[in-house]
């Protein structure tokens, strides 16, 4: 606490320490002070600066979306351990970028049903997946669309934030929907 040392926010290769851990008093929270202010944000929760080691580079985010940041950090501290969550197995050929896709979302699920109770959908845009899953942004979506073709996820239902709807998943039965002929695959 307050010692500093190398940043670890990205791009930010240095061979002196700029960065510090502060608990300010009366805060429950520990915010990452980023000395020379690269990103332009001075002070970030810690859950930006997972996200931004995720999406390769310091972004703002929304309260919903850095609330699934801590989880994960809580996590890979080894301070939480997700629900388990069943997924429907994938088939042998199933591509890599698939099986990451299918992994992480897994993890989502069993962190944000610690918080919000088992069986409750999640958003799973492909943006976010990408970063989630460490996984290009377009192998992300065709991921998604294989997950939801094979029905190892399945979409419950669109949440409106405004005027934005989002599409909130859970998990599918493994039932592979039938194409339609002449429908591409």
């Amino acid at each position: 606490m307050g010692r500093a040392f190398r940043c670890i926010l990205p791009g930010q290769a240095e061979r002196y320490p700029s960065a510090s851990i502060y608990r300010p008093s009366g805060l429950d929270l520990f915010l990452y002070r980023d000395w020379h202010i690269c990103s332009g944000i001075p002070w970030l929760p810690l859950s930006w600066v997972r996200a931004a080691n995720g999406y390769g580079r310091v972004k703002r985010l929304a309260r919903p979306e850095s609330a699934r940041w801590y989880l994960r950090l809580f996590h890979e501290a080894g301070v939480l351990r997700p629900l388990p969550v069943e997924l429907p197995r994938l088939p042998s050929a199933a591509r890599d970028s698939t099986r990451k896709v299918a992994s992480g979302f897994a993890l989502l699920l069993g962190l944000r049903w610690l918080t919000e109770g088992p069986g409750e959908p999640a958003p799973f845009a492909r943006s976010f997946a990408a970063v989630w899953c460490g996984i290009g942004e377009r192998a992300a979506g065709e991921a998604i669309r294989e997950l939801l073709a094979l029905d190892v996820i399945r979409q419950q239902e669109k949440h409106r934030a405004g005027a934005k709807a989002m599409r909130l998943f859970l998990p599918g039965s493994g039932t592979p929907k039938k194409v339609a002929e002449g429908e591409p695959r």
